[in-house]
């Protein structure tokens, strides 16, 4: 007879929310003999299967378990200026992940001219065609508009125009979109964090946009809580510029890459005199590192009072989460700051003069664990669920 524990194995691993014996035995705080006798049940009986095995230093190697599906799906990640792809084939990337970085695009024909571009591209570097996958996941910065099926975004202001019919309309495929907070970058990061005994994180995004995203775990009835807000649209500065979402001031519209390039050309524009005016014509993501190159060597006074200006707003961005959710952990990614360790020791020690008993508290600070290909892979996993369960899923777990 299937028992629940059973049943919440197989919806942590069908979710991509547990797929380790480890992350298992702490999201449902059972033993560890426990986990692995019905693992190996649900492997003899075909219902999940053996997935990636994940290495770590000197540690033992982590064997990750999926789904027995077979589903060739291509994940898409569009976050503005940045993109990603790849084909995943059980959960497993066929080919190499793609990457490119664009500028931000102006209409929904570009949008779809570049997304045929990076398909057919990411396609050909598998050896595939079109007609040999199941189904496409496009991952986007974007939100529903509560009640409605319209999209909204403060990055990609025309997103208003798409629609997975008209996506699968145009792309000539089965197509399914995943919005900025339904996206699983959070599973993800929890997921290589399993052995730190980690419960809760926020994820702190500074790129073409500002956000804050967060996930916390429910270990008893193996349920996730999400945690969202928009960080990015609180106003800070209400005689500051017009941000995407129409206010004045917001924190996106002082500290997002786009906004701090356009503040650089229009300074420059006025007179300004600094070596940033020879990096203005560039993307925003190149932008960053010639700007924290510059700063480093030092001579520029104007890009110290531009990166001075970002750490004092990132540090306030971090104390609020600290204040508000107090996570285990804050992750930093987006091309602003990921990467940038000077960066972020200077944030953390201005983040601590905000917050209350700052000076003794300790504020885990990190860049992503999790790469491209673990959000991808997450992103193609949503497909395959949001299709019918595995045949003979039921039947198969009633086995003994």
């Amino acid at each position: 007879m299937q028992t629940i524990h059973e049943q919440l194995i197989f919806q942590l691993i069908e979710n991509r929310q547990a797929t380790s014996q480890v992350e298992i035995a702490q999201r449902l705080d059972l033993p560890s003999n426990t986990v692995h006798g019905i693992v190996n049940r649900l492997l003899r009986n075909e219902v999940i299967r053996a997935d990636r095995i994940e290495r770590r230093g000197r540690g033992r190697p982590i064997q990750h378990y999926c789904v027995f599906k077979k589903t060739r799906v291509m994940a898409i990640q569009w976050l503005g200026s940045v993109w990603h792809a790849g084909v995943f084939l059980d959960n497993q990337v066929v080919g190499k992940i793609q990457k490119r970085i664009s500028p931000l695009l102006n209409n929904c024909q570009e949008a779809l001219q570049m997304l045929r571009e990076f398909r057919d591209m990411t396609l050909q570097q598998a050896g595939l065609t079109s007609k040999d996958i199941d189904g496409t996941v496009l991952g986007i910065n974007a939100v529903r508009v509560p009640n409605e099926r319209i999209l909204n975004s403060s990055v990609i202001p025309w997103i208003r125009e798409f629609s997975e019919e008209k996506l699968a309309k145009e792309l000539e495929c089965d197509i399914r979109l995943e919005t900025y907070y339904s996206q699983s970058r959070t599973v993800s990061e929890l997921r290589v964090r399993a052995g730190d005994n980690i419960h809760n994180l926020v994820i702190f995004n500074v790129g073409d946009g500002v956000s804050s995203q967060g996930l916390s775990l429910d270990p008893i009835w193996a349920s996730q809580h999400r945690i969202w807000g928009e960080m990015g649209h609180i106003v800070v500065d209400p005689d500051g510029p017009i941000c995407g979402c129409g206010h004045r001031g917001c924190l996106e519209a002082l500290i997002s890459g786009p906004a701090i390039l356009r503040k650089v050309r229009s300074d420059v524009q006025n007179g300004v005199q600094t070596r940033l005016a020879e990096y203005t014509g560039v993307l925003p993501a190149e932008f960053f590192s010639q700007l924290e190159m510059l700063e480093r060597s030092g001579g520029d006074s104007y890009a110290n009072t531009i990166v001075q200006e970002l750490i004092r707003r990132c540090a306030w961005a971090v104390s609020v989460i600290v204040n508000l959710l107090h996570p285990d952990v804050i992750v930093m990614s987006g091309y602003v700051l990921e990467g940038r360790d000077e960066w972020r020791n200077r944030i953390l020690a201005a983040a601590k003069s905000l917050i209350l008993y700052g000076e003794k508290e300790t504020i885990p600070l990190e860049f992503p664990k999790a790469g491209a290909e673990d959000y991808l892979r997450d992103l193609a996993a949503s497909f395959s669920t949001s299709q019918t369960e595995p045949k003979g899923m039921v039947e198969n777990l009633s086995r003994n």
